[in-house]
């Protein structure tokens, strides 16, 4: 089994392995989609949609949330 890169909350990071723990708000490796906790929770779901829908959509509901 090949290793994933992820992040995950703070408090749980020293369960992965070193060199799959990326220091990101969201990470996407394959069809695993990880975040860091509650409070990227809008970034998160933006990347869902535009892994579904594309980046152009994530981009026009993004916009009216006045996300960077």
């Amino acid at each position: 089994l090949e290793n994933r890169r992820a992040t995950s909350h703070p408090g749980f990071v020293d369960q992965l392995e070193p060199n799959d723990a990326i220091e990101s708000r969201v990470v996407v490796d394959g069809n695993c989609v990880t975040s860091r906790g509650p409070g990227t929770a809008l970034v998160f779901a933006l990347e869902l949609v535009a892994l579904l829908y594309g980046k152009a959509k994530a981009r026009e509901v993004g916009e009216p949330m006045v996300l960077p």
